[in-house]
């Protein structure tokens, strides 16, 4: 039986690896993984991993500051946008 389930993330055309996570990662790790992968996958489209995750565009900004992967964004390596804060 299918059911409608808004909360699922939209489908993409983006066809992802595997990312390497097990039983005693914490979630914190696993979403630093998940988030990296995706932003690699998507050659550091900060919108394009966003829809991929199914989570806002800022919820990610605010994920990739906390994890401190800046560097993997497209617009870091151009030099585009705001710098990154100072914690």
């Amino acid at each position: 039986m299918k059911t409608n389930d808004d909360s699922a993330p939209p489908q993409s055309n983006v066809v992802g690896k595997m990312v390497p996570i097990h039983v005693g990662m914490s979630l914190r790790q696993t979403e630093e993984l998940l988030i990296g992968a995706t932003l690699q996958q998507t050659g550091g489209n900060v919108c394009e991993a966003a829809k991929i995750l199914g989570i806002d565009r800022s919820t990610l900004h605010e994920k990739i500051r906390l994890y401190d992967i800046v560097e993997l964004t497209r617009e870091w390596r151009k030099g585009v946008g705001k710098p990154p804060k100072e914690r």
